[in-house]
Order: structure tokens, then sequence, then C-alpha cells
């Protein structure tokens, strides 16, 4: 009971998430039962690692999201789209919200200092000193951002009566977060922002004027970035996403060289017997690796369709090569 994070930190300004601003409790227990969304699930692929989350709240408020994230060595990705909520509320994505101790630290949004908390419009990027750097990826979103002292006691976050649990606690907080609007202006609203762990304010400015990521796709049917040589894509239903054309959902990531292409796919969704999708300007003729044995190959004028046998795979990656004889 010594620790200050949780009495002053406001359980519904936690990790990076989704959520609405409401009355204790509206949605009931997150984590209390598994929720009826489409799936949940990943891939790997090496040092990078994607997810994909249909987000679905507990409760009664309709809270919904279709949520991706890209982590390459220096940076992660975030997206989001097809946010809505049947309630009232206002709803938010955070993208810090960082307990500071008792220390103050600097936040910058496109280079200008903020305390309190104020809405930002049109921000490009932002900076917490000794933690790193955000930038927001196409269109400038309204943001919440601020640095301020906030107070609580365990008491006021639990049910719990022990003594020393009503001792008022006080911590400095920064906080980022998307700003959806309240109700049905949230409806169909997303995001995207890349979080650079470390990195400098003149780092972290330079990455928004040449962002090294670019967002192919961010919508309800599916979600993808390019990074150097890798494509990586989140896919709800049949779609494309740069060099990456899904028949039905999956996770799927291809890097591509002159003499090869490495793939990583898997089925989130844990009920497919096998996949189907288009690699766009590939030219392969063999297919190797630890799971080639699961992959069929069939060359086209657009480059190579590939089905690949996921039964009993329980939603792990698979991981093969393509190769182009000489």
């Amino acid at each position: 009971m010594t620790s200050g994070p949780p009495p002053t930190s406001r359980p519904r300004r936690g990790r990076p998430s989704t959520s609405r601003r409401c009355p204790p409790n509206p949605e009931g227990t997150w984590g209390g039962a598994t929720p009826q969304n489409e799936w949940t699930g990943g891939v790997t692929f090496g040092n990078v690692g994607v997810a994909g989350m249909h987000l679905v709240g507990p409760g009664g408020t309709g809270l919904r999201a279709r949520k991706a994230w890209f982590t390459f060595t220096h940076m992660v990705v975030a997206l989001g789209s097809d946010v809505s909520t049947a309630g009232e509320g206002e709803v938010r994505t955070v993208v810090e919200h960082r307990n500071l101790g008792t220390a103050q630290r600097t936040l910058l949004v496109d280079d200008t200092p903020v305390t309190g908390e104020r809405q930002v419009s049109g921000a490009h990027w932002a900076h917490l000193e000794s933690v790193g750097g955000y930038v927001f990826l196409g269109k400038a979103p309204r943001l919440v951002a601020g640095v301020a002292t906030r107070t609580g006691t365990w008491r006021g976050n639990s049910t719990n009566a022990d003594p020393g649990t009503d001792v008022t606690r006080e911590r400095t907080y920064a906080t980022l977060a998307y700003a959806h609007g309240a109700g049905a202006a949230a409806a169909g609203t997303g995001y995207a922002y890349a979080v650079y762990p470390g990195a400098t304010p003149a780092r972290t400015r330079t990455y928004a004027q040449n962002p090294s990521v670019e967002v192919l796709r961010n919508d309800a049917t599916a979600q993808g970035v390019r990074h150097a040589t890798i494509t990586a894509g989140v896919f709800w239903g049949a779609e494309r996403v740069g060099m990456l054309q899904a028949e039905g959902p999956m996770c799927l990531v291809a890097s591509t060289s002159p003499a090869s292409t490495r793939v990583s796919v898997s089925d989130p969704t844990q009920a497919q017997s096998s996949l189907h999708f288009q690699l766009h300007g590939v030219r392969a003729t063999t297919v190797t690796g630890a799971d080639a044995n699961r992959v069929g190959m069939v060359r086209n004028d657009a480059g190579v369709r590939l089905s690949v046998d996921v039964a009993g795979t329980a939603g792990r990656t698979l991981q093969f090569w393509l190769h182009q004889a000489d």
C-alpha cells in the first residue's frame, strides 16, 4: 500500500486504450467474461510483431473499435478504426497516461510546452521528457493533453477498507489522448500514431517531418502499414494492403528482397482450416522453411497466390520463404 499510481490514477485513462468517460463501472468488469468479438490475435516476424483486436465493451454502452499494433525495433505503430458507442459519454483513445511520481517533466506538443489539461487541434507530434516521442500519422487529430497533479486514495478506487487505505496520496501525471467526441459524434472515428521510446524532441520532430512508416489502410476491413521492405496487415475480411491481398480474416506480414520473400501468417479466428492470399509483384518458384509443407503456391500474372493449411494451429504463426530460381 506504499505505491502511489493506483489510488491517484484515473482508471478510465489507463494504459493505451479506447474507452468512454462516464460514471464508475458502466461497462461492468473488464476481463470478467470473454466478449463476443470477431477475434483477437496476431503474428510474429522476427523482431516485428503484429496484433489485432476487435474491441467490444463488456457492458451495455455499445463501445466498439477495431485496433491494430505493429511493433518494430525502434517504434510501435497503433491504428484504430470504426470507433463507436451506443451511449452518450465521450470516447477517448489513450496514447499516454504516465505516472511521473513527484517529479515534473516537460510535455511538448509541436514544440509547445503543455501544462494543465487542454484540447489541442492539428497536432503533428508530441514528446514527454525522459520517456520518448509520439508522431500522429495521417490527419492531424484533436487531442486532450496535459500534465497535472492528482490526488486519491486506495479506498476511493476499490472496496478495500484496511487501515491506511483512506490516506490521500499525490502524484503527477502526463496525459495524451485522442478525443473522438461524445455519443453519435464518435461513430466511425479512428486514430493512427507511432511511439518512439527514448527519442529526443529533435528526433521526434524529424520523424514527424519524414515518417519512416506509411499507413496503407485503416478501416473496418483491413489495417496495415509499410516500413522499409516490410508490409504488414491485419485483415478483418477480404481486402488489399499494399502488396498483400487477403481473401479473408488473417494476420499477414511479408518482406521482399531481389532473391526471396519472407512470409509470416496466422489465423487469429482459430476457426479456419486454410488461408488464401495473393502477394503482388512477387516472383517465386520454390517454398522453404519450417512450415513450407503447409503451403501451396500458384504463380499468376500479378505474382503468386498462396494457400496455407492452418488446421490445428490454434492461431500460431506460420513462417516460410519464397525463392526465385536463378
